[in-house]
């Protein structure tokens, strides 16, 4: 999984993902099919740091991108709609 390339632990992103608790912005993309849903989630992780998931559900959860991001960024996430 490219988290293990990317210093992020597989069991966190399955704990943020099942309590999402740390979520504080998800917004809704376009799917390839009709039926999934498509996300692109971002997760507070320090005070500094935020993890950023991209993730499909249609009869699974599928994790496609978990990216740690700089919270800098959230100040441009923050000027569309919150949770």
């Amino acid at each position: 999984m490219q988290s293990a390339i990317r210093g992020i632990d597989r069991e966190e992103v399955m704990q943020n993902l099942m309590n999402p608790s740390k979520m504080f912005f998800a917004r809704e993309q376009g799917a390839r099919e009709q039926n999934e849903q498509k996300f692109d989630c971002y997760f507070g992780i320090s005070k500094k740091w935020a993890h950023r998931y991209v993730i499909v559900i249609n009869r699974k959860l599928l994790v496609i991108t978990v990216i740690k991001v700089r919270k800098k960024w959230q100040k441009k996430v923050d000027t569309h709609a919150k949770i």
